[in-house]
């Protein structure tokens, strides 16, 4: 199963259970964090039989909603913004999805379907413009406004190991390597932790 890609956006840490103390890691050991990803890719493999196609549809099934609709719900929510999303009408998401890989991705370049409507429409601006994503500055944050957050939730925190997590942000907020994806999602898991388990 090639999820290469999907294993490395849920984390760039090869054992991440090492980031728990030892009693943790004994408990959360067999628990495959992939499993969900797995579970889906397999159940549209019988429908879907070319790669690309099942990526898609976990993209669609997982990232999606888990992540980027989120991401622009809250955004019109904070700005008083109304947002279209022409591109995910039901009909058209289900006759794209129909259209094999072929049509998808030309010559390895992404988006080819998007970028041939546009010279339909004659929308050159938009087949040639680079990707904008809805990054969000957490690197940043965390090394700045939120690094005494950071760093005092997570000694606070009774399932990390501290020395290990204290090298992490010290790294990070001396920008000798970018931890931010992980200490993000420590960060957010202590928090979590405190509200539904102190």
């Amino acid at each position: 199963v090639k999820l290469a890609g999907y294993h490395s956006r849920v984390v760039s840490y090869s054992d991440i259970s090492s980031i728990f103390k030892r009693d943790i890691e004994e408990k959360i050991r067999d628990i495959n964090p992939f499993f969900r990803y797995e579970e889906i890719y397999s159940r549209v493999s019988p429908y879907a039989k070319e790669s690309l196609q099942r990526l898609l549809y976990m993209d669609m099934a997982i990232s999606l909603p888990d992540s980027h609709l989120d991401r622009i719900s809250r955004l019109e929510l904070v700005e008083g913004l109304e947002i279209r999303l022409p591109i995910l009408d039901n009909n058209l998401v289900e006759y794209v999805m129909g259209l094999p890989s072929s049509h998808k991705m030309v010559g390895g370049e992404e988006s080819y379907l998007i970028k041939r409507a546009s010279e339909v429409y004659r929308l050159d601006g938009y087949r040639y413009r680079e990707s904008i994503p809805y990054r969000v500055p957490i690197s940043y944050w965390l090394r700045y406004s939120m690094r005494e957050l950071l760093r005092v939730q997570l000694n606070s925190s009774d399932i990390f190991d501290m020395p290990l997590v204290n090298r992490l942000i010290d790294e990070h907020i001396s920008r000798r390597r970018n931890h931010a994806s992980l200490l993000w999602r420590l960060l957010n898991l202590s928090i979590w932790m405190d509200i539904n388990f102190k």
